[in-house]
């Protein structure tokens, strides 16, 4: 038979149960505090965030006397500019790169300065060369004083009027000042060669000096005797020579008879007559036209010398073709300008002399110059370069042409918050943003912020197990809320039991002796 196996040992003693745990202890009252590390306020010992909040400095100039001074600014940050007063606009005559601060500017206005000069320009202060200094006189070449040293017409120019300037002459003109030998010396006179009284050496006909010749019966005792006859044509007709009784006889005979005028010299002559009735009508020569100079009225028949003066002289602007005898009437030339715009017009010119004389600006390089002017008067316009931009700070109120000069002084900065796009030259006056958490809900909102910079602290539970977990927290402010009260910390662990004594060796039987 086999050995029977040694008892087994005893099993080891587990170790005592642990005591029952201890109720977990309160927890710590809150230590109210800023918990956000990046204020300037934070408190380490916090534990809640407290109703005073955190405090976030402001960076900036805190020097009041700096062009950039921020009021709102908790902490100087070193960038105080401080100001330099200056004109800002490298096209001023004054112009300060050192200026950071706008200050009066002075442009360069190109012109004359001369205030003798004819294009004296007030608002110039630069001098640019171009003065005209006048010579004033008589600038006009038919003036009888012109002064060829003269630039400027002054009005003094004596233009000469011609004429005949002999009293004596015909054609004597009183307001002549130049005689231009177109005297006429008349001599009146009767210039009719029928006339009784004709003078061959008159020149011009004198309606009241000639006598005419009436042809006529001169003798007042004859039939047909003509009172205004002056010379006598041998017509007179003597009365025939009868006694009273024969004429008596005669009258009664005229009564029974074809009386008529019997007269064959007469113009009534009557050939059918028997007895003359004694209105016998003898021919009286002379002018029967009543408008002529010379009219008869006691003609009955034209003797053709009907006289017309007028003016006879072709030459004269009223020469009368219809006129026989040459007067006293004829209008002669009279040359001048009949121009009335010409300043040497002459209302009393019949023949224009083509020397008007016009008064205008006569420069070529001014804007009003005139081609029709022959005499400068001084009142030439030029060109006025400079800003004709109203808005600009540089306006020139009597420039005429725009040269690029405008200077309009705003922000240039197109990151300020008063960028001026219309601004072509910095004055200093930007704002620059103020940078800063723009969200009112924020701990470190900042009102005078313009520009959010992305630094908002939004205090809540940071705590992933809180059921009030906000994922848009920035720092924890203590206020984690839990489903279920916390754990309690755990115990210390109990202290490790002494190490089991070390088993005795299992005790052999002795082997028994085999059988037999």
């Amino acid at each position: 038979p086999l050995p029977l196996p040694p008892p087994s040992s005893p099993p080891p003693a587990l170790p005592p149960s642990p005591p029952p745990p201890f109720p977990p202890p309160a927890p710590p009252p809150p230590i109210f505090g800023c918990t956000d590390p990046v204020a300037s306020n934070y408190d380490s010992l916090a534990t809640a965030f407290g109703a005073e909040g955190c405090a976030y400095p402001v960076l900036g100039c805190m020097n009041s006397t700096a062009i950039n001074f921020d009021a709102l600014a908790t902490e100087d940050d070193g960038s105080c500019v401080a100001p330099a007063y200056g004109c800002m606009s490298y096209l001023a005559l004054n112009y300060d790169s050192a200026a950071n601060q706008q200050d009066m500017c002075v442009y360069a206005v190109y012109g004359c300065t001369a205030t003798s000069a004819l294009n004296y320009f007030s608002d110039a202060n630069v001098d640019d060369g171009s003065c005209v200094i006048p010579s004033y006189g008589c600038t006009s070449q038919s003036a009888s004083n012109y002064d060829s040293s003269a630039t400027v017409l002054d009005g003094s120019c004596v233009f000469p009027k011609f004429g005949c300037t002999d009293s004596n002459a015909l054609n004597y003109r009183s307001d002549a000042t130049q005689d231009d030998s177109s005297c006429d010396y008349a001599m009146y006179g009767c210039t009719l060669t029928f006339a009784v009284n004709y003078d061959s050496t008159a020149t011009h006909y004198d309606r009241n000096s000639c006598e005419l010749e009436r042809l006529g019966c001169t003798d007042p005792t004859a039939y047909n005797y003509n009172p205004v006859a002056n010379v006598d044509d041998s017509s007179c007709v003597a009365y025939p020579s009868k006694s009273r009784r024969l004429r008596e006889m005669l009258t009664q005979r005229r009564r029974l008879a074809e009386l008529g005028c019997t007269i064959t010299v007469a113009i009534n002559f009557d050939s059918l007559a028997t007895e003359d009735d004694g209105n016998c009508t003898f021919e009286v020569l002379g002018c029967i036209d009543s408008v002529a100079d010379n009219y008869d009225p006691t003609a009955n028949t034209d003797d053709g010398l009907c006289v017309y003066p007028g003016c006879t002289d072709t030459s004269a602007p009223n020469y009368d073709s219809t006129a026989t005898v040459l007067d006293d009437t004829c209008d002669f030339d009279i040359y001048g300008c009949m121009a009335s715009p010409a300043i040497n017009y002459d209302s009393a010119a019949t023949v224009d002399d083509g020397l008007c004389a016009y008064e205008g600006c006569t420069d070529t390089a001014a804007n009003n110059f005139d081609s029709t002017a022959t005499d400068n008067n001084g009142a030439c316009l030029y060109t006025v370069s400079g800003c004709t931009n109203s808005a600009a700070d540089n306006f020139q109120a009597s420039a005429t042409q725009d040269d690029g000069s405008c200077v309009i002084f705003g922000c240039t900065n197109v990151n300020a918050t008063n960028y001026d796009s219309s601004a072509n030259t910095h004055d200093g006056t930007c704002v620059e943003p103020v940078l800063g958490c723009t969200d009112s809900t924020a701990s470190n909102y900042l009102v005078a912020a313009t520009e959010d910079d992305g630094s908002c602290r939004f205090p809540g539970c940071t705590i992933e197990e809180a059921r009030n977990y906000d994922t848009s927290a920035s720092f924890d402010d203590g206020s984690c809320q839990y489903y279920s009260p916390p754990p309690a910390p755990p115990s210390p662990p109990p202290p490790s039991p002494p190490p089991p004594s070390p088993l005795p060796p299992p005790s052999v039987p002795p082997r028994a002796p085999p059988l037999p």
